[in-house]
């Protein structure tokens, strides 16, 4: 039991930091006229949000990882200069300073494992006491109450 107990706080389903935008976002084009050409964005004015599975409630808290961190689940772009290609890993006091970046969605595994373990480990060690011999073990279920996966 505490060998599974290990197993699942080392290989424990970990979220990623991922966006949906349009194929646009971050994209320009030219413009020219007699007077000369402008850059002009091609996505003006718009919104990327998670993915479905990046904004989801994590497995093990019920919570999603805007809802843990207080960071916020889109970027808004008025421009392709507003409209960095990787939203996860893009430096925060330039783009979308509020929205959810990759190092949040790191530290929720993280900080789910530093609650998870000590309230694990009495169940493990009120379950072990319960055999004096591997014998006796095998015969018997665990009269412990089952581990709560929501913290």
């Amino acid at each position: 039991l505490a060998a599974s107990l290990t197993n699942w706080l080392d290989y424990a389903t970990t979220m990623s930091c991922d966006y949906h935008h349009s194929k646009k976002w971050g994209k320009s084009t030219m413009i020219c006229s007699t007077k000369g050409c402008i850059k002009t964005s091609k996505c003006s004015r718009c919104t990327a949000k998670l993915t479905a599975s990046a904004a989801a409630p994590y497995t093990y808290t019920g919570k999603t990882v805007a809802e843990t961190y207080g960071c916020e689940p889109t970027c808004f772009g008025t421009e392709y200069r507003d409209q960095p290609d990787d939203i996860c890993n893009s430096d925060k006091s330039r783009y979308c300073s509020k929205a959810c970046r990759s190092p949040s969605f790191s530290q929720m595994v993280l900080d789910w494992k530093a609650t998870a373990k000590p309230q694990m480990m009495p169940l493990v060690r009120a379950f072990q006491f319960q055999f004096t011999s591997a014998e006796q073990a095998n015969g018997k279920s665990c009269a412990c109450p089952a581990p709560q996966y929501l913290m």
